[in-house]
């Protein structure tokens, strides 16, 4: 765990609470858009309407990406970017967390129920006041764990393959000699500190099998997730150059 001066310096309760506040919006119009077919285009103006003016007092906090869909208008580029923008609850998901809303987040192979956009402190900016984090030292914690699941994911290819190991004294020491070797070494020592799940087949566990073994379409999931929650605990722990959400994506 960090030291108490470096984890006083994340966002403040209200900052988190306007982000999920924000994003809560970006999933709902997104959610619209992906129904716009089967609705008029005055209850469909009326739902966008209604979760742009929300937010609408929080401009700065949009960040780019969340900017530039609540404000598109264009039916073809909303069509092409709800997709993504619906994605964006597996963030709100852990702003809910950090917000004390959720009392665990799910397993890493796990999306984001839908029904927590309905949790009621977080639906209106009039309980923005009443905001409080998790004490910080729980969400450096959880962030590791983030850490951990966005290595396991970058390094597939070389744990599928066999790759061996940049040379390093503290590797070679542990009889450490591949990439495999490593997540075995880290699922298992994360397993005994109660920071991952047992492992499955000396591996990370996910979907009920090896990480290794996971199909396209699974890797494709647990992917979204990862990088997401991982983003978001990036700018928690105030990692983020200047604690800026779109700075978030460059220190990863």
């Amino acid at each position: 765990m960090p030291s108490d001066a470096s984890v006083l310096r994340g966002p403040l309760a209200r900052d988190v609470a306007v982000r999920a506040l924000v994003l809560r919006s970006v999933v709902k119009i997104a959610m619209a858009v992906s129904k716009r077919d089967s609705m008029s285009e005055e209850d469909f103006s009326a739902i966008r309407d209604h979760y742009l003016r929300l937010v609408l007092p929080y401009v700065p906090a949009f960040g780019i990406e969340d900017g530039v869909f609540l404000i598109e208008e264009d039916p073809a580029r909303l069509e092409a970017a709800w997709p993504a923008a619906i994605c964006r609850i597996e963030h709100f998901q852990v702003m809910a967390w950090a917000l004390g809303r959720l009392d665990a987040l799910p397993p890493y192979d796990t999306i984001a129920d839908i029904t927590l956009l309905d949790l009621p402190a977080l639906k209106e900016p009039a309980q923005l006041p009443f905001a409080v984090l998790r004490p910080a030292g729980e969400i450096d914690h959880a962030g590791k764990v983030g850490e951990l699941w966005y290595w396991r994911i970058q390094v597939h290819k070389l744990v599928r393959d066999g790759a061996p190991l940049p040379p390093s004294d503290e590797t070679d020491k542990l009889g450490l000699r591949t990439y495999a070797d490593y997540a075995r070494w880290l699922a298992e020592t994360s397993s005994a500190m109660g920071i991952l799940p047992a492992p499955i087949g000396g591996d990370f566990p996910a979907f009920g099998k090896p990480y290794r073994d996971l199909a396209d379409e699974e890797l494709g999931r647990i992917y979204n997730i990862t990088y997401q929650r991982h983003y978001s605990f990036t700018w928690l722990r105030r990692l983020a150059l200047m604690n800026d959400w779109d700075h978030a994506k460059q220190n990863l």
